[in-house]
């Protein structure tokens, strides 16, 4: 009964360690009772295959194949990047296993066939393996969307790939050979390797850091453009203004000719064509922030299909440039997407404020009984569109606001509060 509750303990153990890690950069499917389910119904698979399956390489491949299998039942996400996340959980757990086997045998002298007889040596070396895996896991900070680029590396793909191949070859010299040279031969060639899996985990998220960067001084490049035009069609309508105030006089003298000439449908559409001109040089002036009234205008421009309703007053924005290029362009673009699908092709927005806080509400109409993804974008292309639903999150929190979502069968909802505070350059 000790050695079931042990074995079965140790499987548990590696399938909380995969869920917690995967957990953090893809979002659950499930529920959380169906997924503490299958949790023990993947373990008890596992514990199962250690009675049945004799050759330690198809024993591995098939647990392998298990892990995969309840990952990509209970997450959302690429096979390919979950099954990375997998292997770099075996490269550090078959690490971790031989060092711990081979300071266990080198320091009790005792063969690896005897170690791996349940007594305690073997019970308190598995343990240590599993927890020294989960509780890092447990304690790393929560960085939702890490692997944003579905299209990894092929680098970093085919290094984890070897490296699982080492360690794998390692460990089936470990539980092989009882030479103490080889033991500790096995052991150096462990550190090598664990020093290799730190090396490119340090230079993948460089890499990260440089396509985070690069792209953070895209967003900033926008920024400047999107205030250059901005301050450009401020100038063209303060100049348009002034041309109207000065031809005034001269406007009403040609009305009042036409109604003195009973030229009255003249003089409608005279008036008509004025008013236009009034309306579409007050249509560019939302709400006197340089980005959101840049964004807007570009994207009820760039899409003369869909009907836009605005509702909005000049506020005291209290976001940085870089972080209103982000929230706004993402709000509108995930807006335009879902309304294109949609029958109604529609997008409302409400911008307001009073003393303390700024109200956003963004209402766009979506296609019935259309499943939205609250963790990205549901673009086919948006690692190049952004940073997707979960940036908005960011931000707002961020900036001590309050975010919700609310979808209906015809239409989805963002509210936004935004506390009203100095912007910070």
């Amino acid at each position: 009964m000790n050695s079931f509750v042990i074995e079965f303990s140790f499987c548990l153990l590696e399938m909380l360690s995969v869920t917690l890690l995967v957990q953090k950069f893809f979002a659950l499917r499930v529920s959380l009772p169906v997924l503490l389910l299958s949790l023990l119904g993947f373990a008890a698979v596992e514990y199962s295959m250690e009675f049945w399956m004799a050759d330690p390489t198809l024993l591995v491949l098939l647990m392998f194949l298990n892990m995969m299998i309840m990952i990509r039942l209970v997450f959302t996400g690429k096979t390919m990047n979950l099954g990375i996340l997998v292997l770099l959980f075996y490269i550090a757990e078959g690490i971790l296993s031989v060092i711990s086997f081979q300071v266990l045998t080198l320091g009790a002298k005792i063969p690896i066939e005897v170690l791996m007889q349940e007594n305690w040596l073997r019970t308190l070396g598995g343990y240590f393996n599993k927890l020294a895996i989960l509780t890092p896991i447990v304690l790393m900070k929560k960085k939702p969307e890490l692997l944003r680029y579905e299209n990894l590396s092929w680098m970093f793909r085919f290094s984890c790939l070897l490296l699982f191949l080492c360690v794998f070859f390692n460990y089936l010299i470990c539980c092989t050979f009882n030479d103490r040279r080889i033991r500790i031969l096995s052991a150096a060639l462990s550190a090598a390797l664990f020093g290799f899996f730190v090396l490119m985990n340090w230079v993948f998220l460089q890499y990260r850091q440089m396509r985070e960067s690069k792209k953070r001084l895209e967003i900033e490049h926008n920024c400047n453009t999107l205030k250059a035009v901005w301050l450009a069609e401020t100038l063209e309508n303060q100049e348009k203004y002034r041309k109207q105030r000065h031809d005034l006089k001269h406007l009403l003298g040609l009305l009042e000719l036409y109604l003195l000439q009973e030229r009255s449908l003249e003089a409608l559409e005279y008036i008509r064509s004025t008013m236009k001109t009034v309306e579409d040089i007050s249509r560019k002036e939302h709400t006197g922030d340089p980005i959101i009234d840049s964004l807007l205008n570009r994207t009820i421009e760039s899409e003369p299909h869909l009907q836009f309703h605005l509702e909005t007053g000049r506020v005291q924005w209290p976001l940085k440039e870089v972080d209103t290029c982000i929230l706004i362009s993402n709000l509108l673009s995930n807006a335009v997407e879902a309304a294109k699908l949609s029958q109604q092709k529609e997008i409302k927005l409400y911008l307001k404020e009073d003393e303390t806080t700024i109200y956003l509400t963004l209402i766009n109409s979506v296609k019935p009984n259309l499943r939205i993804n609250l963790k990205r974008s549901s673009k086919s292309d948006w690692e190049e569109h952004g940073y997707g639903i979960e940036s908005i999150r960011t931000i707002v929190k961020q900036a001590e606001g309050e975010l919700d979502f609310h979808l209906a069968s015809d239409r989805f909802e963002v509210r936004i509060l935004l506390p009203k505070e100095e912007k910070h350059a």
